[in-house]
């Protein structure tokens, strides 16, 4: 399988019908997950051709645009799931960003509403960020400088 998902997430965008789906605000959680399952079809086709844009799904394009480090998804997907409260999971999408190594997802929902989430490896736990600003990249590996090491010999020429 293509690890291209790691490093060049996509912006997802519905157009043309998509307005459509989006109009009743009643049945949010419907078309939140409706669209989860676009995405994620959509990102599988990006795994299987990095060069696809576009995914064509009860008459609205879907397209991925091209986005640094993150991945910007439609509609609120990466709650938990209130099902079982003592053993959260998280609905589809976000177990398919943990999944192929994405820790960070920005939600975007019909009002304009958008707030970072930051979704664990395991994909099973996950956790709104404070600010709506994108969050700051990984820091560097850390070296660990073994304690037992010697000092180094001071040369005497």
């Amino acid at each position: 399988m293509s690890e291209d998902l790691r490093y060049s997430p996509h912006f997802i965008k519905a157009v043309a019908g998509a307005a459509d789906l989006m109009a009743d605000i009643d049945a949010f959680e419907e078309i939140g997950c409706r669209f989860g399952r676009v995405t994620a079809a959509l990102i599988r086709l990006k795994l299987k051709d990095p060069y696809a844009d576009e995914l064509e799904v009860e008459g609205a394009i879907f397209r991925a645009v091209g986005l640094r480090e993150r991945l910007i998804v439609l509609s609120h997907v990466a709650k938990p799931s209130e099902t079982d409260p003592a053993t959260p999971t998280l609905r589809p999408f976000a177990a398919l960003l943990a999944e192929h190594g994405l820790t960070h997802a920005r939600l975007v929902s019909p009002n304009t509403w958008t707030a970072w989430v930051e979704v664990s490896r395991d994909g099973r736990t996950w956790r709104k960020l404070r600010s709506t600003t994108p969050p700051p990249p990984p820091a560097p590996p850390t070296t660990v400088i073994d304690a037992e090491m010697p000092p180094l010999e001071e040369s005497h020429e």
